[in-house]
């Protein structure tokens, strides 16, 4: 039977790499985009290979390089070196050059802020091209496991759990140790377990120097939990319910074709980001502080502070209100802070029953404390009516015996209007999901990066920022074709 033949692998061929490479192929779209990016403006630091002071790689080189491996799953500095030796379309992008491993990775840690910048610029191209609306943006956390193990993550309880433990071992050690002692004939076998016991002894007392040097950490420190592998990580809880170490990044996703317009890696929660991450996703569209704009936000996001602030720079909030446990104390529906009419021009309230509850003026402090890291202050006035303890609906409406008070924030005006614009456009809130989980499920799904290979938040940022320019890369060419793309791109270098 005949089969194909191939051409023998000695046979002597002239052809040059540029015949490889298709004419619409992604490849050169990012090389015609790295073209585009003004190096100098962006401060790269360059950096000597050997001490011969041999000439650094050009930084186009190695962004070039970083853009095509992530695009293409390939984040590892080793993997993307030995791209350079076999990959036809790398040898083509980096003109055969050979960049070692620690010199790509050098690159990355290092230019965490230029690296951010270049995603601005492929914004700011968004933009240009008309792929963002700047009308309606939503913003949500995703949260990235760091590079270190729940096991390596410590805050008081556990540091007490293991001491406690610890004392209870050496405890059980030296009254085995004794009882062995007080044997007449010890035979052979006893004295290794003596010894035994001896070696478990000094390797627990070793490890409670240890974790009371980081209890001694812990209380010098103003954070709740320690991470000794990567410092500046912390243990979060995810949607499972699942803790990991994690890092978490705000994200602003453009309500037009879901594109990215800022991200933030930080390694708090969601509570005080809505304003800084809309103010920033606006500046980043090329929008004036006053400009108005549409945010939608889950409930994690909720913080009368924030929403005023958002209302004040014109950026209408659509945030669910988190749960009021004082609403377990009304013992009967129609009686909630929603069912009793506030009156601006007098400043009082009016009840369902028709009582007017009155406020003296004065502003009390309030010190929320969600966790030992989340702590927040806010002021309001209280209201109330001497009427309440003859009125007959006074079971329906409090359990207190003095009669109903009503707390009105400094930040409820605000807060009453994101509550009537949920209740009043539903349909706005509920295109946030489909708009910013877009590019999560991407990245962490499709693509499989749910954690990052780097430490600290200088270097997580450098790899979070690759991660968010690549997805706004290969949706762009989704959305217009490679082909449109590069030929955007070659007639802006013209």
């Amino acid at each position: 039977m005949a089969y194909v033949q191939g051409t023998h692998r000695l046979q002597t061929a002239i052809f040059c790499l540029e015949d490889f490479i298709a004419p619409d192929a992604p490849v050169r779209v990012v090389d015609a985009f790295c073209e585009q990016i003004d190096y100098v403006a962006l401060k790269v630091r360059g950096r000597y290979t050997q001490d011969n002071c041999r000439p650094c790689y050009h930084p186009s080189l190695l962004l070039r390089l970083f853009i095509y491996g992530y695009l293409n799953g390939i984040r590892s500095s080793r993997k993307l070196a030995q791209e350079c030796t076999r990959n036809v379309e790398v040898m083509w992008l980096c003109n055969s050059l050979l960049p070692k491993y620690h010199t790509i990775a050098d690159f990355r840690k290092r230019h965490g802020e230029q690296i951010r910048e270049v995603f601005r610029q492929f914004v700011s191209l968004m933009c240009r091209w008309k792929l963002v609306g700047k009308k309606t943006i939503a913003i949500d956390g995703c949260r990235f496991r760091a590079q270190n193990s729940r096991k390596n993550n410590y805050n008081e309880d556990k540091i007490r759990r293991q001491l406690t433990y610890i004392d209870h071992k050496v405890s059980e050690y030296l009254a085995e140790m004794n009882e062995l002692d007080r044997k007449e004939n010890k035979k052979q076998k006893d004295e290794k377990r003596l010894q035994e016991l001896a070696q478990n002894k000094t390797r627990m007392k070793e490890r409670k120097s240890l974790y009371l040097h980081l209890k001694k950490q812990l209380e010098q420190s103003t954070d709740a939990q320690i991470s000794t592998t990567d410092p500046e990580s912390r243990a979060v809880v995810h949607k499972t319910g699942v803790v990991e170490v994690s890092y978490n990044t705000q994200v602003a996703c453009d309500a037009k074709h879901s594109l990215v317009v800022h991200y933030a890696i930080t390694n708090e929660n969601d509570r005080k980001a809505l304003h800084p991450t809309a103010m920033a996703a606006k500046e980043s569209m090329g929008m004036h502080k006053g400009d108005p704009i549409t945010a939608l936000a889950d409930k994690g996001y909720f913080n009368g502070e924030q929403i005023q602030r958002c209302s004040e720079d014109n950026i209408r909030t659509y945030v669910p209100p988190t749960y009021n446990r004082s609403q377990e104390s009304i013992p009967a529906s129609g009686y909630h802070l929603e069912d009793f009419r506030y009156h601006p021009s007098c400043d009082t309230y009016t009840c369902p029953e028709g009582h007017t509850l009155s406020t003296n003026g004065h502003w009390y402090k309030k010190v929320y404390i969600r966790s030992e890291q989340t702590r927040s202050t806010s002021y309001f006035k209280h209201y109330k009516t001497d009427k309440c303890m003859q009125c007959p609906a006074k079971h329906l409406c409090t359990v207190q015996k003095k009669g109903r008070v009503i707390e009105r924030s400094q930040y409820a005006e605000a807060i009453e209007g994101n509550s009537k614009r949920l209740r009043q456009h539903k349909e706005i809130y509920l295109k946030r999901q489909q708009i910013v989980e877009h590019p999560f499920g991407t990245i962490k799904r499709w693509w499989g990066y749910s954690y990052t290979l780097m430490k600290g938040l200088r270097k997580v940022g450098a790899d979070m920022g690759l991660v968010y320019l690549c997805y706004n890369f290969k949706r762009v060419m989704n959305i217009l074709t490679t082909g449109k793309m590069l030929q955007k791109l070659q007639m802006m270098s013209t």
